[in-house]
C-alpha cells in the first residue's frame, strides 16, 4: 500500500514540478463542481480578440493614473462588474471591478478614500452608475516603451508579463505587489499570512493582525493569492450592503461572519463583527487556468515538519491518516458548495443550546416503542429539522420533516418509505409534516439510569452507544454500525459510492446499476464517512417540492448532473427519477467543520 501511495504522490509531485499553472484570467470563488466556468471561475476576456469574440464592447474609462491613459477598456454588453484592461499589443493590461451605485447600500468607508473612482457609463441605452477601482499588470514607466520590445518579451506561459502587479488602492495610490512570493508572510512584506483555502489559495492580507483597526484606509481592497510560489490571483474586499440583481450573472461572492474568520484567521474583532452588522463584497481574480486545482498543504492540520514538496504531495495524498482525530463533535444540517449563506447550519445538540436558540418543545408524532420518553425540539418556525433529546439533555437523535403544503407530489407512498404523518403548530396556525427519524440511542440503551448514560458519555464524541438507528421501510429501525471497516464490503448491505469534499465518502443501501427503483429499494438514507469514522448521514425521498421563500430551506435539490456525481454506481432509473421527478436531500453532519472534510486521491 505504502508503495502505491509513494508512486501515485511522487506523480503528484512531477505535475507540480511540470508547471501546474497555465494562464487565464477567471472570476468568482466556488465550489460546485457542476459551476465551474459558469456560475464560478468563469473565463474573463485577456486579449482583445478574446473580448471580441465574447461580444465585449469597448468603453470610455474612469480617470485613473497618469501615464496609463492610453489602456483600453473592454466589458461585457450587459455589466461593467469586471471589466479588462488592454494595451496597444492587444493583450491584458489590467482589470477593474465595479460595485454598481444603485446595488450598493450603506457603504461602511468612504469609497474614495478606499480607492474607488465614481464612474458613469451606459448600459443597454440606460446611464449606469458604479464606483470602480483597478489593478494594472502594467506601469506607465514599461508601458512607455515600444510596443514591439513588448511583443518580443513577452512570455506566453505568464499572464503577469512584468514582474508586478500595481493595485489601486488608499485614496487612489499605487500599490506595487512582486509576483516573487519568497517574500509574503514574512516581516519584510506588509501583507500576512492568513488561511489557505482549497480552490481559492493560500490568503494573504495587508498589514491584517488581530490588532488592526477598521478604517477606510487600513482595510486594504485587495489580498494576494498563492500556491506553489505562485502568485495565481488577487482577490477584491469592500464593506457595505450590496443587493444582487437576478437579471445579472452575480460576480462577486458574499461571506458571511464565519467565512471570514475561517479566511481572516488572524484578524481583528472589528473585520468579523463588520461582516456580521454591515457586509461583505468580494471577488477573487484568478491568474490561472484551474482554480478547482488549488491544494493546501495539510502540513497546516497534521503540523509534521516535511519539506515543501512534501507538503504539496505526500502529505496530500495522506489526508486521510493526518484528518483523523480531526472532527469535533457538532450538529449541522445542509451541504452547499459556498463558503458563504446558509449551508453546514448550526443545529441544537442538547438543551441548553435549544432554548440559547429559542427552539420550542413540541409533542413527537408516533414512534418506535421504548423511545416515548424523548423530548423534541425544533426552530420556533419550522420543523424540516427538530433534535431529540434524552431526559440527560444530550442529543438521542434527529427529526427530518418535509411540509406536506410544499409536497406538490410524492414518487412513493410516504409511509413504505419509513415517513410518519404529523401535525405540529407553527405560529399559532396548524402545520403537516411528513417525518423520519434517526436515533443515537435504542430502547434498551434507554433502560440505564441516567447516571450510568451520563458516566458512559465519551467526551469530543457525538455518537456513544456504537449504532445509529436509521427509521427505513414501514417505519423498521435499521442498526448501522460506527465501525465503518466494513463499509462497502460484501458484509455491509452498503455499497461504496462517490466520495465529494465537504461532503465525505457516500455508502448508500444495496445501491448498484442493477438497483430497481421503488419505496421499498431506495433506502432514505446514507451514511458519510471521513477518517474511518461515520461524521454523517443523508437523507433522500423523491418529491416535487415547493421551497418557502418565508423560511430557511434547509434541503438540497440536486439536479441529475449531481446525483451521477455522487452515486456513481447507481441504476439508470435513479438518474431518471433525479431528472424527470426531482430529489429531495439533507446532509446531516455529526462534526464542527464540514469544510475540511477531504478525499483520498485513491477512491
Amino acid at each position: 500500500m505504502l508503495q502505491k501511495i509513494t508512486l501515485a504522490c511522487l506523480l503528484v509531485a512531477s505535475v507540480y514540478g511540470a508547471g501546474l499553472w497555465n494562464p487565464d484570467l477567471r472570476t468568482t470563488f466556488g465550489l460546485n463542481p457542476l459551476g465551474i466556468g459558469s456560475s464560478q471561475f468563469i473565463p474573463k476576456a485577456k486579449s482583445i480578440d478574446e473580448a471580441i469574440s465574447m461580444n465585449w464592447v469597448k468603453r470610455d474609462r474612469p480617470a485613473g493614473p497618469a501615464g496609463l491613459e492610453s489602456l483600453e477598456l473592454w466589458c461585457p454588453a450587459d455589466d461593467c462588474s469586471f471589466c479588462s484592461l488592454f494595451d496597444d499589443t492587444g493583450y491584458i493590461a489590467g482589470v477593474q471591478i465595479g460595485v454598481s451605485k444603485s446595488r450598493m447600500s450603506d457603504w461602511v468607508f468612504d469609497p474614495a478614500v478606499t480607492g474607488f473612482t465614481s464612474w458613469t457609463t451606459t448600459i443597454k441605452g440606460q446611464t449606469a452608475e458604479f464606483y470602480t477601482i483597478q489593478l494594472y499588470f502594467i506601469s506607465a514607466e514599461i508601458l512607455a516603451t515600444k510596443k514591439e520590445d513588448r511583443l518580443a518579451s513577452r512570455n506566453k506561459d505568464l499572464l503577469i508579463q512584468h514582474g508586478y502587479v500595481w493595485m489601486t488602492a488608499f485614496n487612489g495610490e499605487l500599490y506595487a505587489l512582486s509576483t516573487d512570493t519568497s517574500l509574503l508572510g514574512t516581516s519584510q512584506s506588509e501583507f500576512t499570512t492568513q488561511a489557505c483555502v482549497l480552490w481559492m489559495g493560500q490568503h494573504y492580507y495587508h498589514k491584517m493582525s488581530k490588532t488592526t483597526p477598521c478604517a477606510g484606509d487600513t482595510l486594504f481592497p485587495w489580498f494576494a493569492l498563492m500556491d506553489s510560489d505562485q502568485l495565481i490571483g488577487l482577490g477584491f474586499m469592500t464593506f457595505g450592503k450590496y443587493t444582487v440583481d437576478s437579471n445579472v450573472q452575480d460576480l462577486f461572492e458574499h461571506p458571511d461572519e464565519s467565512a471570514v474568520k475561517m479566511i481572516v484567521s488572524d484578524g481583528p474583532q472589528c473585520l468579523y463583527d463588520l461582516t456580521r452588522t454591515r457586509g461583505v463584497l468580494t471577488m477573487h481574480v484568478y491568474f490561472i487556468d484551474t482554480p478547482q486545482l488549488v491544494g493546501c498543504p495539510i502540513f497546516a492540520y497534521c503540523r509534521h515538519l516535511f519539506t515543501t514538496m512534501l507538503q504539496k504531495s505526500v502529505l496530500l495524498c495522506l489526508l486521510a491518516a493526518c484528518a483523523h482525530g480531526l472532527w469535533e463533535p457538532n450538529l449541522k444540517a445542509r451541504f452547499g458548495p459556498s463558503l458563504f449563506g446558509d449551508v453546514f447550519v448550526k443545529m441544537a445538540r442538547n438543551i441548553d443550546e435549544a432554548i440559547e436558540m429559542k427552539w420550542v418543545k413540541r409533542d413527537r408524532p408516533a414512534g418506535p416503542a421504548g423511545l416515548e420518553s424523548l423530548e423534541l425540539w425544533c426552530p420556533a418556525d419550522d420543523c424540516s429539522f427538530c433534535t431529540l433529546l434524552d431526559d440527560t439533555g444530550y442529543p438521542a437523535g434527529v427529526q427530518v420533516g418535509v411540509a406536506k403544503s410544499r409536497v406538490k407530489e410524492m414518487k412513493y407512498d410516504a409511509s413504505v418509505t419509513g415517513f410518519t404523518s404529523w401535525t405540529t403548530t407553527i405560529n399559532g396556525a396548524p402545520a403537516e409534516f411528513y417525518t423520519i427519524a434517526l436515533y443515537f440511542v435504542s430502547a434498551e440503551i434507554l433502560k440505564k439510569s441516567k447516571e450510568s448514560r451520563i458516566a458512559d458519555r465519551k467526551e469530543g464524541q457525538m455518537l456513544h452507544y456504537g449504532n445509529i438507528w436509521m427509521t427505513g421501510y414501514n417505519g423498521k429501525l435499521y442498526a448501522l454500525p460506527l465501525d465503518t471497516s466494513l463499509l462497502g464490503t460484501s458484509q455491509s448491505d452498503f455499497t461504496k459510492q462517490s466520495c465529494v469534499p465537504w461532503m465525505g465518502q457516500h455508502y448508500y443501501y444495496k445501491m448498484t446499476k442493477e438497483t430497481t427503483c421503488s419505496a421499498e429499494t431506495l433506502f432514505p438514507w446514507f451514511p458519510l464517512v471521513d477518517s474511518n469514522q461515520i461524521i454523517g448521514l443523508g437523507f433522500m425521498s423523491f418529491i416535487k417540492y415547493e421551497v418557502d421563500e418565508n423560511v430557511k430551506d434547509l434541503f438540497e435539490h440536486p439536479d441529475e448532473a449531481a446525483v451521477k456525481l455522487i452515486v456513481s454506481n447507481g441504476p439508470e432509473c435513479l438518474y431518471e427519477l433525479a431528472r424527470n421527478y426531482g430529489v429531495l436531500t439533507m446532509h446531516v453532519y455529526l462534526i464542527e467543520s464540514p469544510r475540511k472534510i477531504g478525499c483520498s486521491l485513491f477512491g
